[in-house]
């Protein structure tokens, strides 16, 4: 629909009114008929070009349309705010949720036999185990007869330890 930019007399500034207000009521419902299954970036997109519409509409328009159109691009402008600003409160909340599911330390005390063909040559480790890495205080056993106690942390010997080594 095309509006006359020319001035409003009498009876045609009456019809053109009525036009103008049955252009807004259009729009307001095809805004309401967009359902909540739309991508956000793509009902916020819409509001943006809706506004540009109505500010255009509003710019060629008498008056009473002009204020409703203004009236309008505000409430639209509210509305994408505040699809955005809930967009940035899901990341955020998906973002706090994921920092939560860490995996469970699993720590106990116990044994761990290695295999004969070990590249490094251990028997055996008897103490505290994290996670499947041995931490805090614990002994390990060579093949040739070496023997470590004392304290691991991240799977390596770390701090003080008694050690025998055989020659």
């Amino acid at each position: 629909m095309e509006l006359s930019l020319s001035p409003e007399s009498g009876a045609q500034a009456n019809d053109q009114d009525d036009d103008e207000e049955g252009v807004v009521r259009d729009l307001l419902k095809r805004i309401d008929e967009r359902g909540p299954e739309q991508e956000l970036e793509a009902e916020v997109e819409h509001l943006h070009e809706n506004i540009e519409m109505l500010e255009k509409l509003a710019r060629s328009s008498s008056t009473a349309t002009r204020d409703k159109c203004q009236e309008v691009a505000v409430k639209l402008r509210h509305r994408a705010n505040s699809i955005l600003n809930k967009a940035i409160d899901e990341d955020v909340a998906k973002s706090k949720e994921r920092e939560k599911i860490v995996e469970p330390e699993v720590y106990f005390i116990g044994v761990m036999q290695y295999s004969s063909n070990d590249p490094e040559g251990r028997t055996e480790y008897v103490g505290a185990i994290l996670n499947d890495l041995r931490l805090g205080l614990g002994s390990m056993r060579w093949a040739d007869g070496t023997l470590y106690q004392g304290e691991w942390l991240h799977d390596k010997t770390n701090g003080l330890a008694f050690g025998r080594y055989n020659d």
